[in-house]
């Protein structure tokens, strides 16, 4: 059965690790290549996107085979990813210039939005499509990713925040601070 598969991307190993939450077994290893980062499940598609820091490409990974199935060049360093299966589209915050980049994973089409702040995590609200993008100046800000590409509002955060998630039934960011 593959349900309850917890998706690992490893840089050291140069792979990602299909892990059976139930018997905690590796059931499949898909090589990848030498730096592995982020990664985000399309469960409607069936897919996982696994971002590749080192060629500045998502590499998507059938999780009915566990195969590599496509890759999507970007135009910069990837740092974090997550996707909408409801517009096809995946938001990646980029290392290097201060912007995320939205992608129609069906045409490989590539829109690149200035944002500042240093962004380096990313969750979206697949109900109404706003993405959450925390920067690394300690401050998350709403994006608007497919309907508008605009900012919405920043937020000042207390402490120094390293990642976010999102309930999106409950409209509810998780922020974690060191």
């Amino acid at each position: 059965s593959k349900t309850h598969i917890a998706v690992v991307s490893s840089s050291i190993d140069k792979a990602v690790f299909f892990v059976d939450l139930n018997t905690r077994a590796v059931v499949a290893q898909t090589d990848i290549g030498i730096n592995s980062g982020d990664l985000a499940i399309d469960p409607q598609h069936n897919i996982a996107l696994v971002l590749d820091k080192n060629k500045n490409n998502i590499n998507i990974i059938d999780l009915n085979d566990y195969t590599l199935s496509d890759s999507i060049a970007l135009n910069q360093k990837p740092q974090a990813i997550d996707v909408n299966p409801e517009t096809n589209t995946a938001v990646i915050t980029n290392d290097q210039d201060n912007s995320v980049t939205i992608v129609d994973l069906f045409t490989k089409r590539l829109l690149t939005l200035p944002l500042g702040s240093s962004p380096m995590d990313i969750a979206i609200n697949t109900i109404d499509n706003r993405a959450v993008v925390l920067c690394a100046t300690a401050q998350y800000r709403l994006l608007l990713a497919r309907h508008t590409n605009k900012l919405i509002k920043p937020y000042s955060l207390i402490r120094h925040a390293q990642s976010v998630a999102l309930t999106s039934h409950h409209n509810t960011a998780i922020v974690a601070s060191d």
